[in-house]
């Protein structure tokens, strides 16, 4: 079996993509936000809020460690990251070593309206917007990750993302690639 990652940044469509594939029939999945919150027993907020970032960042690359190591079965499994996942430690290496690894990318505004649609999710984001600067923080973090994201295998367009059609659409697209 084949080991997909997909990176990028929040609100690109990583979970979202996977559980659709795993609905088609294409593969199984693994959320590492929901590994990570399974161990802690806390969701990626409380973790970020109770124990900071370092602990947080030290967990995810433990559940992404233990995935990279997992015994291979017969259905290709990809794994929905968090947006920062390849880009603390040897995160980007580990993944690139052990599987192929997909940039999802989205547009800005779609990707910004996904954002403000979910509150309480991501820390970060609700911070930038609470601070009315939703959009600066989104293009700054941009451009730091870009180069990491950059050393993925493929890159794939999840733009269009938002509905049924559209996701069935994304899982026929996506499965010429595993």
């Amino acid at each position: 079996m084949s080991v997909i990652y997909l990176v990028g940044m929040p609100g690109c469509g990583k979970s979202t993509l996977c559980r659709a594939l795993c609905e088609a029939g294409e593969a199984d999945y693994i959320d590492l936000d929901c590994l990570v919150e399974l161990r802690a027993r806390a969701t990626i907020p409380a973790i970020m809020r109770l124990r900071g970032e370092a602990e947080f960042r030290r967990m995810e690359s433990d559940a992404l460690a233990r995935v990279a190591s997992m015994p291979r079965g017969d259905r290709p499994l990809v794994v929905a990251t968090g947006g920062g996942t390849p880009c603390f430690g040897d995160n980007m290496d580990r993944m690139l070593a052990s599987g192929r690894v997909v940039w999802l990318h989205a547009d800005e505004d779609r990707t910004l309206r996904r954002l403000a649609d979910a509150p309480g999710q991501r820390p970060a984001a609700d911070r930038a917007m609470a601070g009315g600067k939703l959009r600066q923080w989104y293009r700054d973090l941009l451009a730091v990750r870009t180069p990491i994201y950059s050393r993925a295998d493929i890159r794939f367009d999840t733009t269009e993302l938002d509905d049924a059609a559209a996701i069935s659409d994304a899982v026929r697209r996506f499965a010429t690639l595993i």
